[in-house]
């Protein structure tokens, strides 16, 4: 993990040096840069503009310094050549995608991809001996270079994602962050997860035995996906009110709801007949097991509701402990495929506990104490 001090440290450091002081000399002391090239970058901040080029450079070198990286691979999009001499390849969206989990990270480097903007992709083993795969981009509209790196686990699976940028003045700045803590069984296979970020907060998920998500808790809702006879449809059950300009509803607590607050919506590929089929399997005890559940997860997710890069140490810790008491809630929303069965193999476990997730609440209790190192702005050692 990182040391988000140190780090925020240097990038305060870099910022004042290139767009308060516009003075290169100071990246010599942080970088160990020559002559030659704290001539170019002087240059072109007297210019008024930092080029993208150097934007990209100054971001590779300050991740490969700050982040302790070993490179071991290093892909370019077509446009000139940085100060260390990397070769160049072409690109498409395959290169860029992310886990379903984390996907909405996607749109801004497709959208550059396709604008014709420079990417660099850099994989890497950090200091912790982790795979990183770092995506150094740019739109031809942009005044900026963003850099997204992923971290993977001893799995393979992503587990963090930052954000970074460096607009064309000098100013570097912390974007965003988005962590994923996951149990997995005796084999090996993802059965659920945690996910937290600084955008949309808290979901849960669980994984069927090829590891794909079957099923998403969010705060207000719970999405399944399903296949019959070869077609693939999401079920989402949960609290959708309109307000009066059309848009949804914040849930208010879960103590505050009823049963007949949840509604429920199906898209995707399924014939007419059995979807007007599962929108009536909505009765009483599917609704009542599906505010059960909202009611189960909310204050795990409210625990979590935290300055993800504050706390990324602490945040990291909780997840991992608490994770592990969740799995199940897809089984005990099963749906049979037969029409005259949609609810008859769902469990009647209203107001039961899934895994022990009264040991996950006492579990949350703990972190309290751990969070009073982090009060005063302090950033531990992650």
């Amino acid at each position: 993990m990182k040391n988000n001090k140190r780090e925020r440290s240097i990038d305060e450091r870099i910022t004042k040096a290139l767009y308060e002081d516009k003075n290169a000399e100071e990246l010599k002391e942080i970088f160990g840069f020559d002559d030659d090239y704290i001539k170019i970058i002087q240059e072109e901040i007297d210019s008024g503009e930092i080029s993208k080029t150097t934007c990209m450079d100054l971001l590779l070198i300050r991740d490969e310094k700050v982040l302790g990286l070993n490179y071991t691979n290093i892909r370019l999009s077509d446009g000139k050549k940085l100060a260390k001499q990397m070769e160049y390849y072409n690109m498409d969206e395959d290169v860029l995608k992310l886990d379903e989990e984390m996907q909405m990270y996607n749109t801004e480097m497709e959208e550059a991809l396709t604008r014709t903007g420079n990417f660099l992709v850099v994989e890497a083993i950090d200091k912790d001996g982790k795979r990183n795969m770092l995506y150094y981009y740019s739109d031809p509209s942009y005044t900026f270079v963003n850099r997204q790196q992923r971290v993977f686990n001893e799995h393979g699976d992503l587990e963090n994602m930052y954000r970074h940028t460096m607009y064309n003045d000098g100013r570097l700045y912390y974007i965003d962050n988005a962590l994923l803590s996951y149990q997995y069984d005796s084999h090996g296979n993802k059965k659920c997860a945690l996910y937290q970020d600084d955008l949309i907060g808290s979901t849960y998920y669980e994984y069927d035995k090829d590891g794909k998500i079957v099923l998403t808790v969010q705060e207000d809702r719970v999405t399944q996906k399903r296949t019959e006879n070869e077609n693939t449809y999401i079920i989402v059950d949960g609290y959708m009110k309109e307000g009066a300009d059309g848009s949804y509803k914040k849930m208010p607590p879960t103590s505050e709801l009823k049963p007949e607050d949840i509604s429920r919506y199906v898209v995707g590929r399924v014939p007419e007949n059995r979807k007007l089929s599962i929108l009536r399997g909505l009765n009483q005890s599917r609704k009542e097991e599906v505010l059960n559940i909202l009611a189960t997860v909310e204050p795990i997710f409210a625990s979590l509701s935290t300055d993800v890069q504050k706390n990324e140490r602490d945040l990291r810790k909780r997840m991992n402990r608490v994770v592990k008491w969740f799995t199940g809630f897809n089984k005990r929303l099963e749906i049979a495929s037969q029409d005259s069965a949609i609810i008859s193999t769902m469990r009647k476990a209203v107001g039961k506990t899934i895994g022990n997730t009264e040991q996950a609440r006492k579990d949350l209790k703990t972190h309290a104490k751990e969070e009073r190192q982090y009060q005063g702005g302090e950033y531990g050692d992650n």
